[in-house]
């Protein structure tokens, strides 16, 4: 009986524990949503921006320490973009979406077998 009960215990802090480290912790004086999609020429990123507060949307390329594309919105709560990978060379690329303190990342890779997306940070 008490070895089902603590592993019943153990069971229980195991699980909600991992379930508590999972949750993403959003600052929620600086909600800045960003989303992005693979589509057939490119990559359409469609960001929320609740306050209209200047936001930064930039792509720079890794390997050569270079931006190859920066955009600043303004006055708009909401936003959305194309974004041409086919003209871009293979490699690595970096795209940052700052608001205030707040910064999203994602890494794009550009291959012959075509282009991957990390998950946004």
């Amino acid at each position: 009986m008490k070895t089902s009960l603590f592993t019943l215990c153990l069971l229980f802090c195991l699980f909600s524990t991992n379930a508590a480290a999972n949750t993403p912790v959003e600052d929620p004086q600086e909600p800045l949503i960003v989303r992005s999609y693979l589509v057939t020429d490119g990559l359409e990123i469609t960001l929320a921006n609740l306050e209209k507060t200047r936001t930064t949307l930039k792509l720079e390329n890794l390997d050569q320490e270079k931006v190859v594309y920066s955009d600043i919105v303004r006055n708009h709560n909401g936003y959305s973009y194309n974004l041409n990978l086919n003209k871009l060379p293979k490699g690595r690329y970096l795209l940052s979406v700052t608001k205030n303190n707040t910064v999203r990342q994602q890494v794009i890779l550009i291959a012959d077998h075509g282009v991957m997306c990390s998950e946004w940070k």
